[in-house]
């Protein structure tokens, strides 16, 4: 047996490299490509969804994986496209309930729910001395208020390392200050390293629907590394609070860089978040009929 996975360039997609690891640890071959048509020796193609009004390949078992939910503008009509036009699928993965509930497929395709992993690299040790105060990864420009984030903490004397794609302008708007880093992407396999070279994670989620009601990879990964978590407040961060009885760190609560010293914060045990672990849980393997 051997699964496709068909890749996007356009998309940050963890649960690619998670998918290899774990068909490959249970003995299935598996072959990526951002074409279709080069999955034409595969016998099962996984496609993380987005548009796909027809196969381009025939006699192939193939499985949609709806990881997120579409993102703004016009997120629910997407959606709704999404549900109509697109082909039906010989099984649906689904991030989460929500996203299955919502996107409330009424036909008889069978599915599985995994939840968000975390690859292995990111459960690391943690240093004595970092050489950064905060880390911020992800989307940048597209995050309104996290510019003004970005400066308080400037202000205060703190220094940060980002990581993901910035123009030159809105690099320039942070001349002054000679404590940020700008570093760019970075390939995902590499990126935990320098999870491990910072203190503090920023966990900015825009809120708004449905960047606020969905897992958040980035809290999972620096939760992983151990980063003493700094987020805003969500819906999804008030229910981690209330699933794990913790309570958050917020940046809304820090004014000074003593609020920061003070702040209290709590791990959470993210060992079944493994990606092996959590695919393991969702049944993918007997829905393909190969455990």
């Amino acid at each position: 047996m051997i699964v496709g996975i068909l890749s996007n360039k356009k998309s940050y997609l963890p649960e690619i490299i998670a998918y290899k690891n774990y068909f490959i640890e249970n003995n299935i071959k598996v072959k990526i490509s951002d074409q279709e048509l080069s999955l034409k020796n595969c016998d099962i193609i996984i496609i993380f969804c987005g548009f796909f009004l027809k196969k381009k390949l025939k006699n192939k078992f193939y499985i949609h994986d709806y990881s997120s939910l579409s993102t703004p503008p016009l997120c629910k009509v997407k959606d709704l496209i999404k549900k109509h036009f697109n082909y039906k699928p010989d099984l649906r993965i689904f991030n989460s309930k929500l996203i299955k509930n919502l996107m409330n497929y009424n036909d008889k395709v069978p599915c599985v729910i995994r939840s968000q992993g975390v690859l292995k690299n990111f459960f690391q040790k943690r240093p004595k001395k970092f050489s950064y105060d905060f880390l911020y990864t992800g989307s940048i420009e597209a995050r309104k208020g996290l510019e003004k984030i970005f400066f308080k903490y400037l202000k205060l004397g703190f220094s940060i390392l980002v990581i993901g794609n910035v123009s030159n302008s809105y690099k320039m708007r942070f001349s002054n200050f000679a404590k940020i880093k700008f570093l760019g992407p970075k390939k995902y396999i590499q990126i935990h390293k320098y999870y491990k070279i910072c203190k503090h994670g920023l966990n900015y989620i825009p809120d708004e629907f449905p960047y606020n009601a969905q897992y958040s990879t980035k809290f999972l990964e620096y939760s992983a590394s151990k980063l003493n978590i700094i987020s805003n407040k969500t819906v999804f961060m008030k229910e981690i609070s209330k699933k794990y009885k913790i309570k958050n760190v917020y940046d809304e609560d820090i004014h000074t860089a003593q609020d920061l010293k003070n702040a209290q914060f709590q791990h959470i045990n993210m060992l079944n978040y493994q990606w092996n672990v959590v695919l393991q849980k969702s049944g993918i393997l007997k829905k393909l009929c190969v455990e």
